[in-house]
């Protein structure tokens, strides 16, 4: 992808740009959920695209808008110690367990590049209010009355739970006390049943199957349901799906650069999701225009442009994006021809060449050119693996 890397490092530096002038970032709706969004999902992606800038670019210059950026991230918690991720009365604040996985990202990075306590301890308090369920092996949503509490409801969907995972897991590392290898390897040990795969290896979005006996019946039915659906051609996960898998390998690659070696990176079900984005249901999957397919969304503010495609996809999950990191860490279980292909297609789908930025055909035109951050983790990647 070098031939591209400049393009998305000018919007990188671009969006740095604009935080320099502003001492902000402008708030996103969620992509095609239409949820109006504050400002902390962008800003802790700011943060991780200027600490990449800073590390593996060599722009020590930008030392100080970083310092900045994670005062202002720091500044903008609430009493209870949590953020407001999403301002809908009618869903929780904290988005799920996915909220709070972009904003402890981000403080990992922010205490790498810093060496500064306060953003280890921040990351370490905001998990702390995240209760892990040793039964189910999954996190509870946080109460925002500032307490881990077993009572508040858990995130059964999958992507979430994946995204806090991952950002657990490089706080752990980065911290270097281990104190999250039990729930971590209780996590992936759990996998074997809270991830759900289809015959040709695409994630289920739901968590079905847990060790809780009455949620465990609950999914079963649901499940059941879903499969018959699809068999009938009536609406089903199944376009939402196609639309978040690269979203969920973005989370197991982490996973696996961050915890190393487990028995689910090496399992049956860790090739066959991998192997997925091979198969020529793939792309097809993430081409698909029938919209009427996802019985989910409200589509009445998604343009006739956006319905061209897979709205999960391409205008809001970007997985071109995605995939380059993904192949570097899970390389023998990705084609290089297939992250090619992805990533060509989703650079003609959502590159605008006249305004040098994301959003052609995007619902939420702010949100997709901060999720360029997820390219920039392969940059930082590839920067490691050439000695940078």
């Amino acid at each position: 992808m070098t031939d591209y890397d400049g393009k998305y490092r000018e919007i990188g530096n671009r969006l740095i740009m604009q935080y320099q002038k502003e001492g902000t970032v402008p708030a996103g709706v969620n992509g095609p959920y239409d949820d109006k969004e504050s400002i902390v999902r962008n800003l802790s992606h700011l943060i991780i695209m200027t600490a990449i800038e800073i590390r593996t670019f060599g722009r020590k210059e930008l030392a100080g808008d970083l310092e900045r950026m994670g005062a202002h991230l720091l500044f903008l918690r609430q009493p209870s110690g949590l953020y407001i991720l999403r301002e809908n009365t009618q869903k929780d604040a904290c988005n799920g367990v996915i909220g709070h996985a972009w904003v402890v990202e981000s403080l990992v990075y922010l205490y790498e590049l810093t060496g500064k306590d306060r953003y280890l301890e921040a990351a370490g308090d905001i998990v702390s209010r995240h209760c892990f369920d040793k039964k189910q092996r999954l996190w509870h949503r946080p109460d925002y009355g500032g307490q881990a509490k077993a009572g508040t409801s858990i995130d059964y969907t999958l992507n979430h739970q994946l995204w806090f995972a991952a950002s657990l897991a490089e706080l752990n590392r980065t911290a270097g006390k281990h104190d999250y290898d039990s729930e971590l390897g209780a996590f992936l040990d759990g996998l074997k049943r809270t991830m759900a795969i289809h015959k040709n290896g695409l994630i289920c979005h739901t968590i079905y199957l847990s060790r809780d006996f009455r949620h465990s019946v609950k999914g079963f039915i649901k499940y059941g349901a879903d499969q018959f659906y699809r068999m009938l051609k009536r609406p089903s996960y199944e376009y939402r799906e196609q639309g978040y898998h690269v979203f969920n390998l973005m989370a197991v690659a982490r996973l696996k650069e961050a915890v190393g070696e487990h028995a689910f990176f090496h399992s049956e079900k860790a090739g066959n999701i991998a192997g997925y984005v091979s198969q020529a249901a793939f792309l097809e999957g993430l081409s698909r225009s029938d919209w009427t397919s996802d019985p989910t969304l409200s589509y009445t503010n998604i343009t006739e442009e956006e319905k061209c495609v897979n709205v999960y996809g391409y205008p809001y999950n970007v997985p071109g994006l995605e995939l380059p990191y993904i192949s570097l860490v899970l390389k023998p279980l990705i084609e290089e021809e297939a992250v090619k292909r992805c990533f060509l297609e989703q650079h003609a789908r959502t590159f605008d060449e006249k305004r040098r930025e994301m959003g052609k055909i995007s619902h939420d035109k702010t949100v997709i050119n901060y999720r360029v951050y997820e390219y920039y983790r392969y940059l930082e990647k590839k920067g490691r693996a050439q000695g940078h």
